[in-house]
Formats: structure tokens, C-alpha cells, sequence
């Protein structure tokens, strides 16, 4: 018999306990680090990936150009914002300094502006987690971040130097500072610096403010509400102060003319008529409203599905969650009624209305992760009847969206001859374009766009009928299994909006959600195209020469050529080109018109045409016998060889 202190033998250790230590270890772990937690850190990294990816392939804009190259002048001083005779100011001063400031630290070029956007957005996803999980749980913040990751059309957007990564980072951490019960009077009073410094680099963001404000008096208490109001107010004011009185050009690019009269003279559009316009048609509208739907399905018709079964009050699992709901409801309504506005009842950016949703279609999933445990499950009969048509008639929208990417390869498709021919039975196959010839009569654009919207309400169609098969299953099983004070089951219009969402935001890497007709995106590194091309034009043009642009897309390449003069008006392209004759009153607003452009040529010691826009009136003004053509830059598109910059440099003596 062994000793009591005696040491076991190893082969009385059976393998299941080495199993149970190294379930205990796995337990220990989980414990630290949850799953849920690994699953998000994975999906931003992922979204990183992607990011980066994204950010070496696509062209650069002229909006992106415009925000790099006015910030850098702006940070350095050569120029200041709202001056007379500088740059056309369209847009809140710190949309400009921040990447300017940004570039003046590590250096002007297109690269350090795409890795401030990308770090931004991997920011604004950290904050995004912390409040789903605080709003929701681990699961929630997990779900978050992947529903990003997953977007990849929001990543593009994300990827690139312009506002919309500033301003959800912007958004995103106000949020997480001030939603939820016990906040710290410091980190409310921070939120409010927050929203200020928001509107100040985006006007059309200012809303924010009064609606934050009126959630920090409802939940925080009116101490936190005046002090978050003071400071709030004081940052405004600041930066007001320190533009004034150029500032109020903001003010009068937003404010209705006719009840401030007394902004007319901030208000150039009174004297100056467009030369940018876009055709706006109801087609046009549509689809554009559908581009934003499909690239932003997950918080747009998160949004609706919770305010489609939004609880009665004594259902919300806390007064706090009701409260942040109706705020985040107050913003996502506020926010999408002015950007619907903007860019759907204007002429002016039809096609702009996807890229605004990016700055806070992140309020419809939150209102989700907020809202989804205290959802009704059981919804009248009669709003599942408006569903359904609602439901059809987002997923043609959304096929509609899709008919530059698949129209021509859906045309291509045979189908039955039957589908096309009721109440006569025809046999045999037709191609979808001959039939939608043969039965509508439709031209080849039209039956082009068809397509796809006939494919897509087909698909909303399918989704009604997973969610009555669902719900004929649920119904059945629960008769199996019906005990004394069950819950009540979860009505077909539930089922219906439920997986809607679930099978939209499923879809959101797929082709059918993301497969926007990006041009520019066949670049190994557009970055270093570039760069390449800057540094070729650095080695053309001397310092302090006189510098002639034109060109549809960024002025960024000039930002890799040091000190050289340009005409500050050009740097917004054709967006800042208008019809009058007033040339002051033209260059005090920083923009110019055609014959000012002509006063500039015969000024310029060198001229860059992109050679896309190498036109006829340009190449009347540019004649060999005042100008040299130098050797042009590379690319800077590789598979657009007239993405190429054309050199001219004026000879000796015809200045």
C-alpha cells in the first residue's frame, strides 16, 4: 500500500485529464479574450487589408486633389483660407488644414493623405466596436466591425483623402463619448469639442450639434447640458472669429437667399452662372438614390427595419436605450433629408448622394445594435402587406443599380418563351433581350437597365417566400412544442424584415451589392504613378516658374513639384470655371472663367495638359511657335495612356 505523500505514477494520468487541462487553458484564454473580441480584431484587419489594397489602385479625384493641395498651401501659409483673390474656399476651413497640417509633418503627396484617411477609419472602427459592445454586447461590436470590413464600396470611399473618413471619425467618437448612462463630465465636455470641430470641418454636419446637446440635457442632466453647450459654442465661435468676416461664404452657399439678404455679398452665385451643370432627370435620381442603398444597405435599411418594429415603450430594455435611439433616429432622418437634398433636388452632383451617405450611414447600424432586443416580433397583418411592395421595389432599385456591371451579360441570358407569350403557351427559349424587344418594344438602353430590375424583383420575391417558408416552420414547430405562457411568435412581416437584412447585408461583398463600375482601378500602384509623374515634372520645371493646369481630374501630381506659382482658381477644375465678365469679382471668389484662362496662357511660363483633355481650344492657345512640348510624364493610370501630362514650355523670349 503507497504512502500517503507518495508521488503517482505518469501512467495512472489518464488522457482525459491532459484533455481537461488544456480545456481549462482554453476556457482561461476564451476568458481574457473572448471571442467575439478575436472575431472583431479579424475583421479589422481584414478591413485594413482592403483598405490599404484599395488605396494603392484608385485614381485620384479632383476633390481629393483640391483637399491636398489647398490644405498643404493652407498649413504652410502661402495661402489663407476665405482671402480675397486666393483659393475658391467651398468648403469649412478644417476640411482643408487637417490634411494639410497633416502633410506639413510628413510630407505633401498623395500617400500621406491616404494613410491619414485609412488610419482614421481604423480609428473610427475602434469606436465603432466600443459602442456597439457598450450599446449592444461583445457579439454586437463583433458584427459591427465585419458589416465594414464586408463593405467594400465604403472602404473605397474610406481609402481616399477626402472628408468622409474625417468626419465618421469625427462622428463616430462623439458618440462613444456621450451615448450611454455615466458618462464623465470630462468626456461629455470633449464630445462637445468634438461636434463643434465636426461642423467646422463639414457645414453640412453642424445639426449634430443642437440634436448632441439636446441628448446631453435628456440623459446627462442640465449641468453636463450647459457645460457641453459653453464649449460647444466656443469653438464655433472661435473659428468663426478667426475667419471672419470670409467665413460667411459658408453660410451663404447654405442659407436661402431670400430671408439673407444680408449675406449677398458672400453669395458669388448672384452674379456668377454655372458652367458645371448636370443634366438632372428623374433616371438619373433613382438611380443614384439606388447606388446609396445598395452601398449602404446595412445602415440605411437597418434604419427602417427598426423603426418598422420599434417597440412601445415599456418594451425598451432600459429608458437610457430609448433615449439613444431616438437620438441616433433624429440624426440618421436629419442627416439623410439634407444629403437627399443636396444631391437629388439639386443639378448640381446627382451622383454625389452614395459618397454623403458615408458620412453617417454608421447611425443605422447603431440604431440596430441599440434596438434589436427590444424589437416587437409580432407586427399587424396589414404593414406586412406594405411591406412586401416596399420590399420588391428596393430590390429592383437595387438590381437597377446593377445594369452598368450585368445588364449586358443578364440580356444574354435564355429564358422560357412562355414567360413572355401568356396567356399563349409557346415552347422553347428566347434570349431576355430578344424577348423584351419582341414584347415591350424597348431600345437597347432601356432593355439594358431593364434586365437587371427584372432580376432584382425576382430576388425580392424569393425573399418573401424564404420568410412565409420560415414562418410556416416556426408555426408548425411551435405547435409541437406550445407550453402554458409562451411568448408570442414572431410575426411574417417579421420574418420578412429580418431577412431582408440578414440576406442584403450578407450580400454586401458580392458583386450585386459592390460591384460599383470604378474606373481607374487597373493601376499596380497608383500612388507610385504619381509620384513618379511629380517627380518627372519637378525635374521640367524650375522653381518659381508660372504653372498653367488643365486637366478633369487631381491636382495632386503638382504637389510633388516644389515652390512653383499656379492660378489658385484652377485647382477645382471645371467646378470653379463660370460664365461672367466681371474678372474681379470672378478672381475675388477664387474662380475664373474662359477668357480669364486665355489672360493666364499668355502669362504661363509652363503649360500641363492631361492629355485626355488635350482639346482643340487648348491646343489653339498652346502653338509651337511660342511653346516647346517637353517629354510628358508616364501614366498615371497604367491602362489610360491619356492619363499622360503634356509638357509645354513657353520659348525664350515670347513671355
Amino acid at each position: 500500500m503507497p504512502e500517503a505523500n507518495q508521488v503517482p505514477q505518469s501512467s495512472s494520468i489518464r488522457p482525459g485529464d491532459y484533455l481537461s487541462l488544456f480545456k481549462g487553458w482554453v476556457l482561461a484564454l476564451i476568458d481574457r479574450f473572448p471571442i467575439a473580441d478575436g472575431a472583431a480584431l479579424l475583421g479589422g484587419l481584414y478591413y485594413l487589408v482592403q483598405s490599404w489594397k484599395f488605396a494603392h489602385l484608385l485614381n485620384s479625384t479632383l476633390d481629393e486633389g483640391s483637399y491636398l493641395f489647398k490644405g498643404y498651401a493652407f498649413a504652410t501659409g502661402e495661402y489663407t483660407l476665405f482671402e480675397n483673390y486666393g483659393f475658391w474656399s467651398n468648403k469649412m476651413p478644417l476640411s482643408f488644414l487637417i490634411p494639410g497640417y497633416v502633410q506639413s509633418i510628413f510630407g505633401p503627396g498623395l500617400e500621406t493623405g491616404r494613410i491619414m484617411t485609412i488610419a482614421l477609419a481604423m480609428i473610427m472602427l475602434i469606436g465603432l466596436w466600443i459602442l456597439a459592445r457598450r450599446l449592444g454586447n461583445r457579439w454586437w461590436g463583433a458584427i459591427t466591425v465585419w458589416v465594414y470590413a464586408l463593405s467594400p464600396a465604403v472602404i473605397m470611399t474610406y481609402s481616399m483623402a477626402v472628408s468622409q473618413a474625417i468626419i465618421a471619425c469625427m462622428l463616430v467618437w462623439t458618440l462613444v463619448l456621450v451615448l450611454g448612462e455615466g458618462r464623465k463630465t470630462w468626456q461629455i465636455a470633449l464630445a462637445a469639442l468634438l461636434a463643434g470641430l465636426m461642423g467646422m470641418t463639414r457645414i453640412n454636419m453642424i445639426l449634430v450639434l443642437p440634436v448632441l446637446l439636446g441628448y446631453v440635457f435628456w440623459e446627462h442632466g442640465r449641468r453636463s447640458g450647459i457645460i457641453a453647450s459653453i464649449i460647444a459654442g466656443v469653438i464655433v465661435l472661435f473659428i468663426h472669429a478667426l475667419y471672419w468676416p470670409g467665413i460667411l461664404i459658408m453660410w451663404a452657399r447654405v442659407l436661402p437667399g431670400s430671408i439673407t439678404p444680408f449675406l449677398d455679398p458672400w453669395r458669388p452665385s448672384i452674379f456668377v452662372t454655372d458652367t458645371w451643370k448636370v443634366e438632372t432627370t428623374s433616371a438619373s435620381q433613382v438611380l443614384s438614390f439606388f447606388y446609396g442603398v445598395r452601398y449602404h444597405f446595412a445602415g440605411i435599411i437597418g434604419a427602417l427595419t427598426t423603426w418598422l418594429l420599434w417597440p412601445p415603450l415599456r418594451r425598451w430594455r432600459t429608458r437610457s436605450k430609448f433615449r439613444v435611439a431616438v437620438t441616433l433616429s433624429a440624426l440618421f432622418l436629419i442627416q439623410l433629408g439634407i444629403h437627399m437634398y443636396a444631391a437629388l433636388g439639386q443639378d448640381y452632383c446627382t451622383f454625389c448622394f452614395p459618397g454623403y451617405l458615408s458620412f453617417f450611414s454608421l447611425l443605422g447600424l447603431l440604431l440596430v445594435v441599440v434596438s434589436f432586443d427590444s424589437w416587437r416580433t409580432n407586427i399587424p397583418w396589414w404593414q406586412a402587406v406594405l411591406i412586401i411592395p416596399a420590399i420588391l421595389l428596393i430590390s429592383a432599385g437595387i438590381g437597377y443599380a446593377n445594369f452598368e456591371t450585368v445588364g449586358k451579360g443578364l440580356l444574354e441570358l435564355e429564358v422560357p418563351r412562355v414567360l413572355f407569350s401568356f396567356p399563349r403557351l409557346s415552347s422553347g427559349t428566347v434570349s431576355l433581350d430578344i424577348a423584351l424587344l419582341n414584347k415591350f418594344g424597348l431600345e437597347y438602353p432601356e432593355r439594358r437597365q431593364a434586365a437587371p430590375a427584372i432580376f432584382g424583383f425576382l430576388g425580392g420575391g424569393m425573399i418573401i417566400l424564404i420568410a412565409l417558408v420560415t414562418r410556416a416552420i416556426s408555426a408548425y414547430s411551435s405547435k409541437r412544442h406550445q407550453e402554458e405562457g409562451e411568448a408570442e411568435k414572431p410575426s411574417f412581416g417579421f420574418y420578412l424584415l429580418i431577412i431582408f437584412l440578414l440576406v442584403g447585408t450578407a450580400l454586401l461583398p458580392s458583386s450585386l451589392m459592390a460591384g460599383i463600375p470604378v474606373p481607374d482601378t487597373c493601376s499596380t500602384n497608383i500612388i507610385q504613378s504619381y509620384e513618379n509623374a511629380g517627380e518627372h515634372l519637378a525635374r521640367q520645371i524650375p522653381p518659381g516658374s508660372l504653372v498653367y493646369w488643365q486637366g478633369p481630374d487631381s491636382f495632386a501630381p503638382l504637389l510633388y513639384v516644389p515652390e512653383i506659382q499656379i492660378f489658385a482658381p484652377q485647382v477645382n477644375g471645371q467646378y470653379s470655371l463660370k460664365e461672367n465678365t466681371d474678372r474681379d469679382a470672378l478672381l475675388k471668389f477664387g474662380l475664373w472663367s474662359e477668357e480669364i484662362a486665355r489672360d493666364w496662357l499668355a502669362e504661363a511660363d509652363y503649360v500641363l495638359v492631361e492629355e485626355s483633355s488635350y482639346n482643340q481650344w487648348i491646343r489653339e492657345q498652346v502653338t509651337p511657335v511660342e511653346f516647346d512640348e517637353l517629354e510628358s510624364t508616364s501614366p498615371l493610370v497604367d491602362c489610360k495612356s491619356d492619363s499622360r501630362i503634356l509638357i509645354f514650355k513657353r520659348e525664350s523670349g515670347n513671355g
